[in-house]
């Protein structure tokens, strides 16, 4: 969504509504929170996998990078760069983006699962 106000009867400037309030940021928190949190509960408090809770701060970061990219290029002269640059800045949030969305509900199945093991083999055990 972008917000245009009219300068000059020739020249318009426009802002994307997503810089006001990017949607990620509120999303981007508690992912962060619930991808270390489910992490933390398969892996242990000093695996690697707990580095994937930063991937939803990937995505915002690339959020902000893709809009001020946009601001660039709207504003200054619209070079080809400027678009290339922009692609691979929505890239990197949509990727990541979906990778958070990936692992935190990956994890949630294999907590689930882990639990429904556990509860099988204790159940049958005839100790």
């Amino acid at each position: 969504m972008f917000f245009c106000i009219s300068i000059a009867k020739s020249k318009a400037s426009c802002i994307s509504g997503s810089v006001i309030h990017p949607p990620p940021f509120g999303l981007s928190s508690f992912l962060f929170i619930a991808i270390g949190v489910v992490m933390r509960r398969l892996a242990g408090t000093t695996s690697p996998a707990l580095l994937l809770a930063f991937l939803p701060v990937v995505s915002g970061l690339a959020d902000y990078t893709e809009n001020a990219i946009a601001w660039m290029y709207l504003t200054a002269s619209p070079s080809p760069i400027w678009g290339d640059i922009m692609g691979m800045a929505t890239t990197a949030k949509t990727v990541s983006g979906w990778i958070s969305w990936v692992a935190l509900l990956g994890g949630l199945v294999a907590i689930g699962f882990r639990s429904v093991v556990r509860r099988f083999h204790g159940s049958t055990d005839p100790a």
